[in-house]
């Protein structure tokens, strides 16, 4: 039985999930067929973008919903290594609709640039993705349980992970998890799992809890929560971070690594420039492709994940 008529089939609740899942999904653009997951429509543009469906379960475990996510690969039908790239989460939560997989073009094509295919996906109840958004539930401000927010947001890209892992056009021995700013944390969270087939963590911005500039909910808590994941984790890692981020400044950026490092993995970071009047989310810009980009194609050299690479020089 299809994904789609799982959801089809489960009477009123069904039929109103799969309705539910239309609306979010397609914003009426598509129709019943965009329940199945996989690709939508054709690929587009010179790193072959296309819609993709990511199944995954609900917060509730047992409630099947499909992900909105981009897919881009480079030339030709040969297994790739995959980068999961995973955004992050707004202070406010009525902005999560408006969020859009789109948001990491340039930072996929630098990845379909060397080598790799890349999948953006939506998590749960961002952008056009059905269901709850849990990975907020993170307790009162005073005492906030980051570790448990990052396995439950880590445990969505696990399970996208499973999926990709399982194309055919994915080498899925040789899986990188990249996040920016909360999937930057949550990739550090889900690494500490052990999964199968992930060799290496790219976090751009890494963190959790930041409710205005310069100021984040229990620091402490936070720099315990990556110490956690760190001695969980035996893979490679870079960190990047801008000198201007006002999520997560600099020091509080240099003591989280810190913390991570006692684990005893071979990790690294980096403090790069400033960009604009915040510069949490450089990674999507064009004035950083020449700073970042260097930094983490020489990170891939390094891990079993480096690919054959599909062109050369600085992706803007």
């Amino acid at each position: 039985m299809g994904f789609g008529m799982i959801l089809l089939r489960r009477g009123a609740l069904g039929r109103g999930l799969a309705a539910a899942a239309l609306a979010l999904l397609a914003g009426g653009a598509f129709g019943e067929e965009a329940l199945q997951p996989g690709p939508q429509g054709s690929e587009q543009g010179p790193h072959r973008a296309q819609e993709w469906r990511i199944p995954v379960l609900d917060a509730d475990g047992s409630t099947p919903l499909l992900l909105e996510a981009l897919v881009y690969r480079p030339a030709g039908e040969s297994r790739r290594p995959l980068v999961i790239v995973s955004h992050g989460t707004p202070r406010k939560s009525p902005d999560r609709a408006a969020m859009r997989p789109d948001w990491a073009e340039r930072a996929a094509a630098f990845f379909v640039g060397e080598g790799y295919a890349v999948i953006v996906p939506m998590r749960r109840a961002y952008g056009r993705s059905p269901g709850d958004a849990d990975d907020r539930a993170f307790g009162p401000c005073r005492n906030p349980d980051y570790v448990g927010a990052g396995f439950r947001v880590g445990r969505q890209i696990l399970a996208i992970a499973d999926y990709m892992r399982r194309q055919a056009f994915v080498d899925g021995n040789r899986v990188l998890l990249a996040g920016q700013s909360a999937g930057g944390f949550a990739s550090l969270a889900a690494a500490s799992l052990k999964p199968a087939g992930v060799v290496a963590l790219i976090n751009f911005a890494g963190g959790r809890g930041s409710r205005a500039a310069n100021d984040v909910c229990g620091e402490e808590r936070l720099v315990e929560a990556v110490r956690r994941y760190g001695f969980e984790t035996r893979l490679p890692s870079i960190w990047l971070y801008a000198a201007n981020d006002q999520f997560f400044r600099p020091e509080l950026a240099r003591r989280m690594h810190a913390a991570y490092a006692e684990g005893g993995m071979r990790t690294a970071i980096h403090i790069l420039g400033i960009y604009g009047n915040d510069g949490h989310g450089f990674v999507r810009r064009a004035d950083s492709a020449s700073e970042w980009q260097p930094l983490v194609r020489n990170f891939l050299t390094t891990v079993a994940a480096r690919a054959p690479r599909a062109g050369q020089g600085t992706v803007q």
